[in-house]
């Protein structure tokens, strides 16, 4: 396969994804969209210090809030996708509900602490169900 060919396969299963965490990015995401990127990603805590001018974490405070439904509406406008970071699974059913088409669903740490727990709790019961040796 040479170079055209190889490139045309690649750009059909590739995507673009521009990632937008700081109030210079929001101020031109809808430049960001103009571009040939196919979505954009946010990271609404990183995005809340940034709009808090390092004073605190807040991903679900109003002004994040109101930053991800712009972009998503932006996003939506030019029939480009918006994607998102949740911790949890609730978080990700409001976040979905705000209109963001694709979310990022917990860390690799998160889930391992969460692996973890689930299975020291059920080694834990079986401890408790072994007969005591005299």
């Amino acid at each position: 396969m040479g170079d055209p060919e190889y490139f045309a396969a690649a750009n059909r299963i590739s995507l673009a994804i521009a990632q937008i965490e700081s109030r210079e990015g929001l101020a031109i995401v809808d430049q960001i969209l103009a571009t040939p990127v196919d979505g954009i990603f946010l990271g609404p805590s990183d995005l809340s210090i940034a709009l808090s001018n390092g004073a605190r974490v807040d991903p679900t405070g109003r002004e994040t809030t109101e930053a991800l439904q712009h972009c998503v509406r932006l996003a939506r406008a030019v029939g480009k996708f918006a994607g998102v970071y949740a911790p949890t699974g609730e978080r990700a059913a409001a976040l979905l509900e705000i209109g963001f088409t694709y979310v990022a669903l917990g860390s690799d740490e998160w889930l391992m602490r969460a692996g973890a727990k689930a299975f020291l709790t059920k080694a834990r019961a079986g401890l408790r169900q072994v007969p005591q040796v005299a």
